[in-house]
């Protein structure tokens, strides 16, 4: 097992097979997909070494809460302070070759995507915010 969580080898998704366990662990490692979310100063501080880890291949940047972790509150995006971190990020995740989520949502119209393309990110979420159905940014 890569990491450290919990399990229990009588899991549907191991078709409730103890004996087989093993092959069912060594799959699974080969699935799973770290996604950092940058959201504390931290993170921000260490992006480099975060974008360096080989396992890392895509990480979101969380605009609202590194706001409340620079004392930005609710400013976001619209913080000079935020947009910086966001460049960093940004230029740290292409040196790196990292894929970027953009921002939490783009509303789905092809203004906002070409912008959201162009601004750098690779995975965005279209539609109505998944943050409590918030309108999108």
């Amino acid at each position: 097992m890569k990491g450290k969580r919990g399990i229990c080898p009588s899991l549907r998704a191991a078709r409730y097979d103890w004996k087989h366990f093993d092959q069912y662990v060594a799959w699974n490692n080969t699935e799973i997909l770290l996604v950092p979310m940058i959201e504390q100063v931290e993170a921000l501080d260490n992006i480099d070494a975060i974008c360096a880890l080989d396992d890392v291949k895509m990480l979101v940047f969380a605009a609202g809460d590194l706001a409340y972790a620079m004392g930005e509150a609710s400013r976001m995006m619209d913080s000079p302070l935020v947009r910086d971190a966001y460049r960093k990020v940004l230029d740290s995740a292409k040196r790196h070759n990292v894929g970027r989520h953009r921002r939490p949502c783009t509303r789905p119209d092809t203004g906002r995507v070409s912008q959201a393309i162009q601004a750098g990110g690779h995975h965005h979420v279209f539609g109505t915010g998944y943050h409590g159905f918030s309108p999108c940014v």
